[in-house]
């Protein structure tokens, strides 16, 4: 289990790991060890993200000021750990806003959109490890299909709606299917068969032509 405490009274915010199989009951037990922890400053709240096999987890740390003043919305950072304690580190990002953050469903990649428009997407391994840069666009969304082999990263909200379909090869390099745009999308989702994509546009974000595609 993973647990998140703020930064408080000088202290930094840490990100803790134990493990459910340890003894509680011997003498540790007011006070147990953590199988992984990481500490880091400026934050004030945190989304924790396991994998799929519970053997890494990113923790998405917000803060609501950014110290720089380079963003209005607050500053943020992302951090991996392994459960084992074997790995914990900064994930290193561009500078600016994280985007969006998601494990694929298998568990060994996940993918992130970071920096200042226009954003940059990169794919890491299950080890944190950079293994194919999509370069930069206009883009906040990224969504994996249920099989782990193909993604989209889109551009929603007040950007145009552009979205780009990958098909992420074996050896982690990913090739460009197509592309296409989808103006005033509110949502997108993958079909279960892996194959299909819908995008919708909904009521409260959006009141005028809404539908989906």
């Amino acid at each position: 289990v993973a647990v998140y405490s703020p930064e408080r009274k000088g202290a930094p915010g840490s990100v803790q790991i134990f493990d459910l199989e340890t003894d509680f009951s011997s003498e540790s037990k007011s006070n147990p060890q953590p199988s992984a922890r990481r500490s880091f400053y400026r934050s004030s709240r945190a989304k924790l993200m396991w994998n799929a096999s519970g053997k890494a987890l990113l923790a998405w740390a917000f803060s609501d000021v950014d110290k720089t003043n380079q963003n209005y919305f607050g500053e943020q950072s992302l951090h991996f750990l392994s459960a084992d304690g074997d790995r914990e580190q900064l994930v290193e990002l561009k500078d600016g806003p994280i985007h969006d953050v998601k494990w694929a469903p298998n568990g060994q990649h996940f993918v992130a959109i970071h920096g200042f428009m226009p954003a940059k997407a990169t794919l890491f391994d299950h080890k944190c490890k950079p293994i194919y840069d999509f370069g930069s666009g206009p883009r906040n969304t990224v969504e994996w299909s249920p099989f782990s082999r193909f993604l989209v990263i889109g551009g929603f909200g007040n950007l145009p709606g552009d979205i780009e379909f990958y098909d992420k090869k074996a050896d982690g390099k990913c090739k460009v299917m197509g592309k296409v745009r989808a103006a005033c999308t509110v949502n997108c989702g993958w079909a279960p068969d892996g194959r299909h994509l819908i995008t919708s546009t909904t009521s409260p974000r959006l009141r005028v032509d809404n539908g989906f595609k």
